[in-house]
């Protein structure tokens, strides 16, 4: 197997729960040869508040996923 080309991909959530949190920010990272090549990101708006811990935990609040696009 060739791993000298990978995509990482990173998911923010609103918590743990897959039956009742929601995503709140898509992030991917792709590399080559180890090095990174491109990347990119975009919030999401979960449609559920996100709770206090989750906020401070991420730096992810409510007003800043409010105009975002929805999964």
């Amino acid at each position: 197997m060739d791993f000298t080309k990978l995509a990482y991909v990173d998911l923010e959530t609103t918590g743990g729960h897959p039956g009742i949190d929601r995503i709140t920010e898509v992030a991917i990272v792709r590399t080559e040869q180890g090095e990174l090549v491109e990347s990119w990101s975009s919030l999401v708006r979960p449609g559920v508040p996100i709770p206090k811990r989750i906020q401070k935990l991420t730096g992810i609040d409510d007003e800043m996923v409010a105009d975002a696009p929805s999964l």
